[in-house]
């Protein structure tokens, strides 16, 4: 696509971090419409219209027109992540929601690792298909899925525990009534929970931590496969496009291994940012040590390292205004954390492609990603000590609807 239309690495960057101008102006007032419309609408609704831009990338002729279509792709995303952090805490009590976001969320590294080798062999056998370009066929047969994904979450989705018909109405009430007394008191409306949000001085803590944690992820995303197709230089070795987009499949595959795995023990801890905390140093240290590996096997392990480290903290941060935000705050607060951390996404592929473009190789760039996820680090410690001062606390996991009946039982957050 780069060769065909004639972007630079820089003009790349550029256009892949575009995308996150548009996505963050439209996260928040996405969230409040989710808050208000439901959930089966408007996951839907994103769907949809992701899907559909997704396949006029394939009409794509010059770098304007790659803009453009790239930041209509940020707006149509806007709010998926924030509300589905949402949508499950209208479904799950708080020592659950962890391994449950994980669980949606373990669906990026999964996508990595079967979406670049599967986006490679599209490339390779729809090139001259219909007179097409391989990327052009690509971005047709990997948009399409969303849009049937879409009707069929608008048929099917059910917004809340009483909308589902698999429970009984016991269960329904039990359930209803854990969430109920987990919830916190706060504005009942949009405007007024996004304005108790805007005063929370926890949710820019949160979001400084996020923008921090996923510089690094969105870096990878874009620049992996340039970064291993670097080694052949650097190891004098030969590395076919489909060996380039397996080996890329590695420190994703690791992350779908580690996301499911360190979300369980977090929630069964109690401890989130310690987890957190922890998580970020460890992906800080292997990243760090990626700038000076002695063989192409030790580089892609360092590189698993950081990913499969970092990737598990995003579930960690989006749940825990939680603790001190309810209803609509909550929902307006898990929205302010994603828009200010998915900043990132606009300045890591930018920054990257510029140092790369300066420096020759990506060596500069991992060094200002490993400051930032030690930075993230020492924050979550802070944050730690000011949830410490304040008397938040929640459910334990274990509770069950006999517990409910007697009325809520509460323990201090671990922090």
């Amino acid at each position: 696509m780069k060769a065909d239309i004639g972007l630079s690495t820089a003009a790349y960057g550029l256009g892949a971090g575009i995308f996150f101008i548009t996505y963050c102006l439209f996260e928040v007032p996405s969230n409040m419409l989710m808050y208000r419309l439901g959930a089966r609408f408007w996951i839907a609704r994103i769907m949809l219209t992701w899907g559909v831009i997704s396949v006029l990338m394939m009409f794509v002729q010059n770098e304007t027109w790659f803009y453009v279509l790239r930041l209509l792709l940020g707006a149509a995303e806007a709010g998926l992540l924030p509300g589905i952090v949402l949508y499950l805490s209208h479904w799950f009590p708080a020592g659950y929601r962890a391994r449950v976001s994980a669980g949606f969320l373990v669906a990026l590294p999964i996508a990595m690792v079967f979406g670049s080798p599967f986006s490679t062999w599209i490339i390779e056998v729809g090139h001259g298909a219909f007179g097409l370009q391989g990327w052009q066929v690509m971005f047709f047969v990997e948009g399409l899925p969303a849009v049937l994904i879409g009707f069929y979450v608008l048929a099917k989705l059910p917004s809340k525990p009483q909308d589902a018909r698999w429970l009984s109405n016991e269960e329904r009430e039990a359930l209803t009534q854990v969430l109920a007394a987990e919830d916190r008191e706060s504005p009942a409306s949009a405007i007024g929970g996004l304005i108790a949000a805007l005063r929370e001085p926890r949710i820019y803590i949160l979001a400084v931590i996020g923008f921090c944690s996923s510089f690094g992820i969105y870096a990878f995303s874009f620049f992996l496969p340039q970064l291993v197709g670097d080694m052949q230089a650097s190891f004098g070795i030969q590395l076919s496009p489909m060996q380039i987009a397996l080996l890329t499949a590695i420190p994703f595959a690791a992350a779908v291994i580690s996301m499911l795995i360190i979300s369980r023990h977090a929630d069964r801890s109690g401890r989130p940012i310690g987890f957190a905390a922890v998580l970020l140093a460890i992906s800080g240290t292997a990243l760090i040590c990626s700038v000076f590996p002695s063989s192409p096997a030790i580089k892609i392990t360092l590189l698993s390292v950081v990913v499969a480290a970092a990737l598990p903290v995003t579930p960690l941060l989006y749940h825990l205004p939680k603790y001190f935000a309810g209803g609509a705050t909550f929902a307006a607060g898990a929205a302010l954390v994603s828009t200010l951390a998915n900043l990132s996404g606009l300045a890591a592929p930018a920054l990257t492609g510029v140092l790369r473009e300066a420096s020759g190789d990506f060596n500069s760039s991992l060094w200002v990603m490993g400051g930032l996820l030690f930075a993230g680090a020492l924050l979550l410690i802070l944050l730690g000590r000011l949830l410490r001062s304040a008397k938040l606390y929640r459910q334990p996991a274990s509770t069950t609807a006999a517990d409910t009946a007697q009325g809520p039982k509460t323990t201090q957050l671990s922090v």
